[in-house]
């Protein structure tokens, strides 16, 4: 949320430019996300191979939310979230086409493992801060 954690990146926010007038690593512009289309072309990974890449990459931000900054349960600040971008979701096969039996194994991962699944106007960009944070989350029930 912050765009920073980048290994060869010292960047600490999500400033488009730096203090020279350089283009930063990443910015508000270029929010980073995964799609498991690409990877699992370029890897020539079947459905079961690209659904266990998907949970350990939505599982992924356990490392950089669980007990940040000393905190711990529900009062830890959120500092990453997993983004997963689809293409076409149907019952065609091929580049940029997630089946329509993967994605809904898929959210039904994310539904019993207790996943919030929201939407790219979910995130906002704090000109203070230099930040992206989340609004308008429903509540759980």
């Amino acid at each position: 949320m912050h765009c920073d954690g980048y290994k060869n990146d010292p960047q600490t926010d999500c400033r488009t430019y730096t203090d020279n007038d350089q283009l930063t690593f990443a910015n508000r512009y270029s929010i980073r996300s995964w799609t498991h289309d690409t990877v699992g072309i370029k890897d020539g990974w079947n459905d079961s191979e690209t659904y266990n890449k998907f949970i350990e990459e939505v599982n992924g931000q356990n490392a950089y939310n669980n007990n940040n900054n000393g905190d711990s349960g529900s009062g830890a600040k959120i500092i990453a979230i997993p983004l997963i971008t689809y293409h076409n979701v149907d019952y065609l096969t091929g580049t940029y086409h997630t089946h329509v039996d993967l994605f809904a194994k898929e959210m039904k991962y994310l539904h019993d493992n207790g996943f919030r699944v929201l939407t790219m106007r979910n995130l906002a960009y704090d000109n203070n801060t230099n930040s992206l944070y989340l609004v308008n989350v429903p509540r759980l029930m």
